[in-house]
Formats: structure tokens, C-alpha cells, sequence
């Protein structure tokens, strides 16, 4: 009897429904729109270096020990996580007569006991589907699909050196599904990395509008709520989210009390206010900038693109200030001291405010979670751009000051 009454107890604290709504979801489908990460290559010497530099570490890759007979000359190498192990693979071949990876998928070292790969060729862009099978360390041997897209690029490291074969590893799926929530029939999907869907980085998609689709393409989308969101509004109702590991399905447990909606950061949208405390002490809001056009930078002096744009920032200030444009800094971590002398060193002459590591209530009011960060605010208030890119935002920039 003290049992049930502690669990009620329980129940009622959390302001959940006893039990949860769940939908089930599809087969994954790879999304490979977005950003990639980067995977480099490297010729045979300095593969073997980085071997030896990750076994003195301690943090082993397992080494090619046999190679597939009659490879081209000057094959690429490199390393890719299978299954908590770093694992070898080799890619051989050109554009002209096209290329073919060797993966070390049994982590044997050999990899002539490996299925050939060969790149196909789609807009002059080489790519190649891998489709493995993972298996959890946790979950008693739990297995999953684990779907990725590797697409061959060039890339220059540093200006001082020559090109070199690097590939995008695309690694997010998607799972759709349909759930009943009250009298409706809401598209869903969740989206996971590498075949697991319990991140922080990962989250759902909520068909919101009714339109039958899921938009995951529009930055910042108002359907797309990570799993740290933990919570979604839909129609009257706050719902609890949580997806199964491996993407199987959502469950929504409905709060007994509806909490605010987040903020719709949709280009054209109005930029959500703030009050702000410059390092000064004093006090502003965003609203204060109405009539102007501003760049809410979000950034740190950990961060090295933040850093290595920082003149790019500086210049652009100079150049636009006088027709209007304004930056609004808001470091995450930093400490005071850190930030008046970065700024006296580079010679930034806007506002800043600090919030503490991580992202504090303006990082949360505007979802950022990456950094750099730029949100570009017309003269009326309202968001005419998000992106990482400074370059893309001065695009915007110079037609809006003559306006």
C-alpha cells in the first residue's frame, strides 16, 4: 500500500499522464541534405604515424595488415568507428577511372576478406552507400541498422598546403511514423545519428501545420524539438517526448499543465526580445535596436571559427556601421577579463554580454547549440537570416543598408 501511494505521488509531482501515447515508426532512411562531418585521408606514411601516435595514446585503431591484391598506386587510408572500435579501411582509384573502398568491417586487420566497394558517380560527385549492422555494448547485444553516406571532396587543410582527398560522412536517418494524439492523425518522425536515436542532439519532427510533410530543412525549424527540449506543444496540450533508443518509436505523456510555447525563429519571423546586461553593467533589449540592422553573435574565445572570423567581423563593422548595422556578442563561457581583452586585442567595438558555459537564457531563447551562431534582425525586428556563416550573412547585409 506505501509502494502504490509513493508511485502516485510520483506520478502526480510530474505532472504526466499515468500512461504515454506511442506511435510506431518505418525503416530509417538516410537524410544527407544537411552538414557532414569531415573524415580525412591520408597517404600510407603518415597513415602508419597516426597509428603509432593512437597506440602510444592508447586510443588503438586496428591496422591494415593485409591489403587487397593489384591496388592502384598511392591508395588513401584512414579510420572510421565501428561498433566502439576504430577500424581501417583503404580507398583506391581516381576520377577517370573511378574509386572502390575496402573497410575492415570484422576488424581483422585483412582486408582482402572484405567486400570491394565502389564509389558511384552522381553529378560528378563519388559516393557510396555503407549499410552495417550495430550492436549495443549495454542492451545485451541489442542490434541496429546503421546507415552512412561517404562522398569524396578536396580540401585544402591549410593555405600553405596542396589539396587533399577528404570525404563527408553523412550519418543521419530518419524514422517516420503516424500517431493518434485526441482526434488527430500527426505525422512524426525521429531523427538519430549513426542508427541511435537517444542524443542530445538528436530529437522529432512534429508535422505542426497539418501538411502532411516534416521539415527538417528549414534551419531552426519550428517541427524539429531535440531530445535535451525534452517537452512539445501540441494544440492545447504540452507533451512529455521521449524516443525509443534505437528509433522504434515516440512515446508523448501529456503534462497535466501546458507550458510556454518556444520561440518560432523562422525567417520573417519576429526576432523573440531580450534584456540584456553589456559587460559594463548596463541594461538594453533587443527592441532598443529597432531602426537598425543587427547581427546576434553568438560565440567564444574557445571557439577557433569564432576566433578566425573575429577580423572578418571587424572589418565588416567599420564598413556598415555608419548605415546602421549593429553586433550584439554574446559570449557562452567566457569570463569577463577573457572578453575585455580579446576584444581590446581585435579591436571589437560592439556590445557584449556573457552567459554562463553552454548557453544560458538567450543560447535557450534562440535554440543555439553550436557556435559560432549569427542571427541576422532587419530594421523592423524581424529574423531575415540564421546561419554559421558570416559570409552568407554580409550577403544579406549590404542590400538591407540601402534600403
Amino acid at each position: 500500500m506505501a509502494t502504490i501511494l509513493i508511485m502516485i505521488l510520483i506520478s502526480a509531482a510530474s505532472g504526466l499522464q499515468s500512461t504515454g501515447i506511442v506511435g510506431k515508426t518505418g525503416e530509417p532512411v538516410l537524410y544527407d541534405k544537411g552538414g557532414a562531418p569531415v573524415l580525412r585521408t591520408f597517404g600510407e606514411e603518415e597513415y602508419q604515424k597516426i597509428l603509432a601516435d593512437r597506440e602510444a595514446k592508447k586510443s588503438p585503431v586496428v591496422s591494415v595488415k593485409r591489403k587487397p591484391d593489384n591496388l592502384p598506386t598511392n591508395p588513401r587510408y584512414g579510420y572510421i568507428n565501428q561498433n566502439g572500435q576504430d577500424v581501417s579501411w583503404i580507398i583506391a582509384g581516381d576520377d577517370g577511372s573511378g574509386y572502390t573502398m575496402y573497410v575492415d568491417f570484422n576488424a581483422n586487420g585483412d582486408l582482402t576478406d572484405d567486400r570491394p566497394l565502389p564509389f558511384e558517380k552522381h553529378d560528378d560527385k563519388y559516393s557510396v552507400i555503407l549499410k552495417t549492422i550495430g550492436k549495443s555494448t549495454d542492451d545485451q547485444g541489442q542490434s541496429y541498422p546503421v546507415i552512412r553516406r561517404l562522398q569524396i571532396i578536396q580540401m585544402q587543410l591549410s593555405p600553405k598546403q596542396p589539396t587533399t582527398m577528404a570525404l563527408l560522412s553523412y550519418v543521419q536517418t530518419i524514422r517516420s511514423g503516424s500517431i493518434k494524439v485526441g482526434d488527430r492523425d500527426i505525422t512524426f518522425g525521429v531523427v538519430g545519428m549513426e542508427g541511435l536515436y537517444d542524443r542530445d542532439s538528436s530529437g522529432i519532427l512534429i508535422d505542426q501545420n497539418n501538411d502532411g510533410q516534416l521539415d527538417i530543412e528549414t534551419p531552426k525549424s519550428s517541427e524539429f524539438y531535440k531530445n535535451k527540449e525534452k517537452f512539445v506543444n501540441i494544440g492545447d496540450n504540452t507533451y512529455e517526448f521521449k524516443i525509443d533508443r534505437y528509433g522504434n518509436s515516440l512515446t508523448l505523456s501529456r503534462l497535466s499543465e501546458k507550458r510556454p510555447a518556444r520561440s518560432i525563429l523562422t525567417n520573417g519571423g519576429d526576432a523573440p526580445d531580450f534584456d540584456f546586461v553589456d559587460l559594463d553593467g548596463k541594461k538594453h533589449k533587443l527592441s532598443d535596436y529597432r531602426g537598425k540592422i543587427v547581427v546576434i553573435d553568438f560565440w567564444g574565445t574557445w571557439c577557433y571559427p569564432c576566433v578566425a572570423e573575429t577580423p572578418t567581423l571587424v572589418k565588416d563593422y567599420a564598413k556598415f556601421h555608419d548605415q546602421g548595422f549593429e553586433i550584439l556578442g554574446v559570449d557562452s563561457g567566457d569570463k569577463e577579463e577573457v572578453i575585455r581583452k580579446f576584444a581590446d586585442t581585435q579591436k571589437t567595438s560592439w556590445l557584449q554580454t556573457m552567459e554562463e558555459e553552454g548557453g544560458g537564457l538567450l543560447h535557450k531563447l534562440y535554440r543555439v547549440d553550436s557556435w559560432p551562431s549569427h542571427y541576422l534582425i532587419d530594421k523592423d525586428g524581424k529574423i531575415v537570416l540564421f546561419s554559421n556563416n558570416w559570409a552568407k550573412i554580409m550577403e544579406k547585409v549590404n542590400p538591407l543598408t540601402t534600403q
